[in-house]
Order: structure tokens, then C-alpha cells, then sequence
């Protein structure tokens, strides 16, 4: 099966799939692969859909970088949602296509407004952790309004947001809807692309 690269023009991988990370600790600590590809790319440039899919737009916020969701948090259509501690303070906003071949993939740093100025407000779910504590983590999510896209088609905007070196797209593949594979179980995305180094 072959994806297509998600940006035009020239593709500048700036960190690959088995990277060691995480970068905050030292070299010698750093205990698991990156389990993505980062595209470096100027704040804006368009994010193509790899293949056909539904696609939908997260966004999360906690009060310090040491809360998490509790596991009674669910998600979409009664699930689990497997994306819930991705942090905006880590992460920015991220857009996640269900591509019709069963991969899903994620593409991480978006700026929030980027997503949320594009598309009606009525498509926006708020979410708030079970109160549990005074400062609760909150959410908007899209994900009971897909918004239905054809490959090659703009789904995001690259930015810089969350924990990020410079401007670029976080992007990584998972197998199948509802499941968060580990950093080391998720497909590599230059594995899908012919030509991807360039």
C-alpha cells in the first residue's frame, strides 16, 4: 500500500520513526523510539490527507503537565478514546484521519484557532474530566461530526504549538480505529512512501 506524503513541495524529514526519545532527558536515558516522522515545515503549510478517510480534530487542556485523564474519561461512540492524554501543552492540536485502509493517522502541533476557525462551532464537543480535583482537564473534540476528505485534500495547517523544536508535522500511524499502539508498534509512515527521502 502506498500513502501520499502529506505536504507538497520539498519534504524535509527532521526526525524519523526510530529516534530515541524522550529528547528531555539525557542521551543516555532516552528509552523508547520516536514512533513518528517529523516534517519540517514553515508555520501554515498545508496538511494533505495520505488517503481517503474521516477526519477528526482534538484539542486538550490541563491545569500542570503532571495531570492525566482518569480511565472513567470515555471517548467517542462509548469508547475509550485512545488520543485522550494527548496534551495540548505536548502536542498542540491535533487532526486525526480514519483512513478508509484501517490505518489511522495523526498529524500533531496544529495551532487550536487553525482548526477551530475553519469549521462550525456546532461541530465542537466539550469535555471535561470527571471532577475529581479543583482544576479539571478539559477538551473539545470533533469526533461525532467526521468531516468526510479524499487524499491530496487540506484536513490541517502545520504549526508550532505544544513541545516543539521549530515549526513542523508530527505525524504517526496507527493500526486500526480505537487502539493507541506503543511508540515501538505503531508503522513507520516512511515504510508507505516511495521516495520519501529526499
Amino acid at each position: 500500500m502506498t500513502l501520499r506524503f502529506p505536504i507538497d513541495g520539498p519534504r524535509k524529514i527532521s526526525a524519523r520513526w526510530d529516534e530515541l526519545r524522550p529528547l528531555s532527558a539525557p542521551v543516555e536515558e532516552r528509552n523508547h523510539v520516536h514512533g513518528a516522522i517529523d516534517i519540517a515545515a514553515p508555520v501554515g503549510t498545508s496538511i494533505l490527507a495520505p488517503e481517503d478517510g474521516s477526519v477528526f480534530y482534538y484539542r486538550a487542556l490541563r491545569p500542570n503537565d503532571r495531570e492525566v485523564w482518569d480511565d472513567e474519561v470515555l471517548g467517542p461512540r462509548g469508547l475509550r478514546f485512545p488520543f485522550k492524554n494527548y496534551f495540548y501543552d505536548t502536542f498542540g492540536a491535533i487532526a486525526i484521519l480514519e483512513g478508509d485502509s484501517g490505518l489511522v493517522h495523526l498529524f500533531a502541533h496544529s495551532y487550536f484557532r487553525q482548526h477551530f476557525s475553519r469549521f462550525p462551532a456546532a461541530a465542537w464537543t466539550y469535555q471535561e474530566q470527571i471532577e475529581t480535583s479543583r482544576f479539571v482537564i478539559e477538551c473539545m473534540h470533533t469526533f461525532t461530526m467526521p468531516r468526510r476528505v479524499y487524499a491530496g485534500r487540506e484536513i490541517a495547517r502545520s504549526g508550532n504549538a505544544g513541545y516543539s523544536s521549530g515549526p513542523h508535522i508530527h505525524w504517526e500511524i496507527h493500526k486500526k480505529p480505537g487502539e493507541l499502539n506503543p511508540f515501538g508498534e505503531r508503522p513507520d509512515p516512511e515504510s508507505f512512501i516511495f521516495g520519501a527521502s529526499e
